[in-house]
Parts: C-alpha cells; structure tokens; sequence
C-alpha cells in the first residue's frame, strides 16, 4: 500500500513542538543556553510556522469541501478532546498542589474563572489557578494555550475569507490582510518598546498580529503552481529574507518575513525530499504542545531531588507519554474514519 500523502508535515510539526518544548523549558526554570528564545529559534518563530501550516491545510481542506457544518466537526473533533481534558484536568488535578488546601481551592472564585474562560478560549481573563505554582519562575498553568485560541479564531475566519474572496479580487484581500497583520505587529511592538510596557507586545502576538504567517499559509495553497514554477528563486529569496530578519534587522525585513517564512515552511513539507511516514503512529504534536507546560511546571513545584538536567529529560518523557495516551485513548477516537491519521495508522497496520 503506497503512502496516502507524501509530505513532510507530521515530521515538521513534531518538530515545531519540540523547539516550543525547548523555549518554554528555560521559561520554567530550566536555564540551560540552549533553551534560550535567542539560541537557534524562538517559541514564537515556531508557533508562527504552526500558523503558516493551518493557513495552508486549513483552506485546502474548506476548499475540498466548503461545507460549513463539516468544516466545523472536523476542527472541533481534533482540537477539542484533548483540549478540554487538559483544562480540566489540571483544574481538578493541581487542587493537590495549591497552597491553599483541597477545600479552600474549590471555594476560591479564581478556580472557575479559569475553568470556564479557558473552555470558553479566553485563558487570558484567568490564567492561574489559587495556590499552585506560586514559587515557581512563572505562575502560569499552561502558556501555550493562548495560541489554541488563535488557531479557533483562525477556523472561524476561513469561511469568511472565502466568501469574501469570491466577492473580491482575492489578491487584493490577501494583500489588506497580509499588510494590516504586519502593521499590527509592528505598530504595537513600538509602542511596547516606547512606553516599556509589556502589555503592548502581548496585544501584538493575538491574533491580528499573526494573521500574515496564516494568510501566507493560505497563499502558498492558492497559488502552489506559481511557487512551483519559481521555487529556486523564491526558496533563495526566502532564505535570505529569514537570515535578515534574524541575524541583521528585524524590522527592515519585517514585511516580507511571514511570506518567507511560509515558502520555506511549506516548501520543506511539500517539496524537499519524502522523510517518511511520520503519521502512522498517529499525531504526538499536538499532545506534546498542550500538555508539556503544566508537566514541567509541576515537576519544578515537586522540588524533587534531581539534577536541571535530569529534571528536563524527565519532563520531556512524561510530556512523549501523555501525548501518546491522549492520542490513543483520546484524540484519535473523535476523528473521522476519513482522517489522514487513521488511514495512516492503517497503513502502518497493513504491509501489502
């Protein structure tokens, strides 16, 4: 049985969660240098390439089906599961480890802020729960669900967009899109810079801010002949684009980075060589990226006895074995028989 797609992006999103593992680590308490946003690639770089990846399966599967009520069950049933469990598992959970004791936890008010305003994806009106992590570096029960509330509003924006660009010139909208995410982006980071108030940078990264990293995603499926054509000129181009945003200044290539960001994203999924099926086990990304967070925050909160270094390979562990039973207790029951990972998993399953 021959592959059902030769592409590379089980593999790149395994590895995109694995370098948000690798920042977040050194946000937590692990302060090696190589979990430093400044070493090799940033937490946000590799969410932005998450983002670039949803634009550009996102759209393609509306565009296979542009069904509204299927579009919608296919989305909720791979986000949704594992998404509640975590939020309320470690709402019932780190009850034991709250300061505050069993009964005065469940009695606070703050536990059912963040119980129903994380399941509602607004986790920004209470993001800690009472008593718990309160000596650790960072307070937060689990920082990455921010992005998951980007990526909902992200769904529901694609029905939108493509209606509007069956009433508009769809480069045009793209382009507005494009432009006003970067502008956004830029705007609000000057003005965290100016007025040293970190609230601005946080108003930078929503969803707005984030929207050219998507609409290039979304670009790069519309216009993947275009791309073809022209890959070596666009994949030097990009490189270079990327190098400068880095190493030189940010803002001076700050306009085309999301577009050059996504034709190396996607062009390492769809054209570099076929890595291997890295699906057929099933999808550990998303697992590992939700549940890491609250893992290494409670094995710094456990103060157990053990090496940073030992501590960080254990929380790597149980993150890898909690994404792997989520996936086979959890995620992969809620998809479709028409789900690529199931048919995945049935080709690893069949060697004919």
């Amino acid at each position: 049985m021959k592959p059902t797609r030769t592409n590379n992006f089980d593999l790149l999103r395994l590895l995109l969660a694995v370098l948000v593992v690798r920042c977040h680590a050194g946000l937590v308490g692990y302060p090696f240098r190589w979990t430093e946003d400044t070493y090799f690639m940033g937490g946000l770089s590799a969410v932005q390439c998450f983002f670039v990846i949803s634009g550009y399966l996102i759209f393609r599967s509306w565009e296979s089906k542009p069904v509204l009520s299927s579009f919608a069950e296919k989305r909720a049933r791979r986000i949704l599961p594992a998404y509640v469990f975590v939020v309320v598992l470690c709402t019932l959970g780190l009850s034991l480890l709250s300061t505050h004791g069993v009964a005065d936890y469940f009695a606070d008010s703050a536990v059912y802020r963040y119980l129903f305003s994380n399941l509602a994806f607004v986790g920004f009106l209470q993001n800690t729960l009472p008593g718990v992590f309160e000596s650790n570096v960072d307070q937060y029960v689990n920082g990455p669900l921010w992005t998951i509330k980007i990526e909902v509003m992200f769904y529901i924006s694609v029905p939108i967009i493509a209606y509007l660009a069956g009433k508009i010139n769809r480069v045009t909208l793209f382009a507005v899109l494009y432009v006003g995410g970067v502008v956004w982006n830029l705007g609000f980071n000057y003005l965290g810079e100016h007025f040293q108030q970190r609230g601005y940078h946080r108003i930078a990264e929503q969803l707005p801010g984030q929207m050219a990293f998507f609409i290039s995603g979304a670009a790069m499926h519309y216009y993947e002949r275009f791309f073809t054509r022209h890959i070596k000129a666009a994949v030097i181009f990009s490189i270079g684009a990327v190098a400068g945003y880095f190493a030189y200044w940010p803002e001076l290539f700050a306009m085309v980075y999301p577009m050059a960001l996504a034709v190396l994203v996607i062009g390492f999924a769809t054209r570099f060589a076929y890595l291997g099926n890295f699906g057929r086990f099933g999808d550990f990304s998303y697992g590992i990226y939700i549940y890491h967070y609250p893992i290494f925050q409670t094995l710094t909160a456990l103060e157990l006895p053990l090496r940073p270094a030992t501590s960080f390979a254990l929380g790597v562990t149980l993150s890898v074995i909690a994404s792997v039973l989520s996936w086979h207790l959890l995620e992969s029951r809620w998809l479709l028989k028409s789900s690529h990972y199931i048919k995945a998993s049935h080709q690893a399953n069949d060697p004919t």
